[in-house]
């Protein structure tokens, strides 16, 4: 009795174990973070299955697993529990399909059937372990592949590709295992164990990651409609900022005739009071004119408030050439490329210790028939950069890193270019595009 409890155990553990390595290296799934659920839920389906050990015998508690290892997707996973249950089926097949063609490979390399193989049941638990190997490969693969795993969620065609795949495997390696029973076929039902088994794996992994494209490809395109939605809403601020801009310059033009009117009506009439005020008045309007930077009124009006963001920071800001009033590129596109580029400037200042190192330089101009922006900064340390693209550090990846997607779909809406360099202290961003 000692020893078939250690073999549940043994089976169990294998169970646990493959079931939970599934869910979250093949289906990007996590674990819950309170660890006293799992603790918890292990321990019950432990003690239930030493029960049916008593009452049912060691064969059929351990085929009772199938039922309680769906206690790893409903307690001991985080997530949609509708999506975790649904890949159940699948998930216990990819990990038993393994098994059975390490069964018949072991069954090979002993001369004897797969069935004489699952009979031993440290045997049997030594090809369960198959699958934790056969997972952690995988899961070694996707890091240096740098793969990004995220839990899945399909669409019902991927659904009933799963199951589609899961009962053609069942119905493809029933047969063969029925025939390893019979010790007169021999090696050659081992042979066709063999592989059966392993075109069943290659299906199951043709499978997952077929999913795998799939759920990038849905990801993909709630990020495409985020960064539409995104987009827009800058549009809209910018439209708004350059109408305001606007106005207020049209009321800072008549207030200053205003105000002169009123000055050559103070020289005729003896209050000292008066004329001073008066002049207090012209001068304070005076200092509120609205600032040239590059020459085009859209970009000037957003400029104006970065600086006034830098300024409160402590950051020295510089702007350098000169933008035609007219490009075939639209003045709000204008605006979300030099506003977020100089936005991500401004943050990368703000990491930098030494309030004397802060800069940020913006440098503009037309040359042979391409407009060019370059942004230069100073920064704390390295910035991640990919090829061309730059690399959000923050820890919510999710929610950041959208205002570099969206001067890189701005610029590549005009065919243009955009590159970055850092040599540590230093941080240069640049965009070409053809006007």
């Amino acid at each position: 009795m000692m020893e078939n409890r250690l073999i549940l155990l043994l089976h169990l553990a294998t169970e646990f174990i493959n079931m939970t390595m599934v869910y979250t290296t093949v289906f990007g799934a996590s674990l819950v973070k309170k660890k006293w659920k799992i603790v918890l839920t292990v321990g019950v389906v432990v003690c239930g299955h030493l029960l049916l050990l008593e009452i049912l015998g060691l064969r059929d508690a351990k085929g009772m697993s199938f039922f309680t290892m769906l206690a790893v997707p409903l307690f001991m996973l985080s997530g949609r529990k509708r999506t975790l249950l649904g890949l159940y089926p699948f998930a216990v097949i990819m990990a038993s399909v393994v098994s059975v063609s390490v069964s018949f490979l072991v069954a090979n390399m002993l001369g004897v059937t797969e069935a004489v193989v699952l009979e031993n049941d440290y045997l049997g638990i030594v090809c369960q372990c198959a699958p934790m190997l056969f997972m952690g490969l995988w899961s070694v693969w996707c890091k240096f592949k740098k793969i990004e795993l995220s839990q899945m969620h399909l669409d019902i065609k991927q659904y009933i590709l799963f199951y589609t795949v899961a009962v053609c495997e069942l119905f493809m390696l029933g047969p063969i295992q029925n025939m390893s029973k019979h010790p007169e076929l021999g090696r050659d039902a081992t042979f066709a164990g063999v592989a059966v088994s392993v075109a069943c794996i290659v299906f199951a992994v043709l499978a997952v990651w077929q999913g795998i494209v799939v759920h990038r490809e849905i990801r993909l395109q709630e990020q495409n409609r985020a960064l539409e939605d995104y987009m827009q809403l800058q549009k809209e601020y910018y439209t708004d900022i350059v109408a305001k801009d606007e106005e207020l310059r049209r009321f800072r033009h008549d207030m200053a005739a205003h105000t002169q009117v009123i000055q050559a009506y103070c020289e005729d009439i003896e209050h000292v009071d008066l004329k001073h005020y008066v002049e207090n008045m012209v001068k304070e309007t005076g200092r509120y004119e609205r600032k040239v930077y590059t020459g085009n009124h859209g970009v000037d009006a957003i400029l104006g408030r970065i600086e006034q963001e830098a300024k409160e920071k402590e950051i020295r800001f510089t702007v350098e050439g000169v933008l035609p009033s007219r490009t075939r590129v639209e003045e709000y596109d204008l605006c979300i490329i030099l506003s977020n580029l100089l936005k991500n400037a401004i943050e990368a200042c703000e990491q930098v210790g030494d309030a004397k190192e802060c800069y940020v330089k913006l440098q503009v101009g037309s040359y042979e028939e391409t407009l060019c922006f370059s942004v230069e900064n100073s920064v704390a340390g390295g910035v991640k950069i990919e090829g061309n693209r730059l690399l959000t550090t923050k820890a919510d990846k999710k929610n950041h890193g959208i205002g570099s997607e969206n001067v890189a779909r701005t610029v590549e809406k005009y065919g243009g270019t955009v590159s970055y360099q850092c040599d540590g202290k230093c941080f240069t961003a640049e965009v070409c595009i053809s006007v």
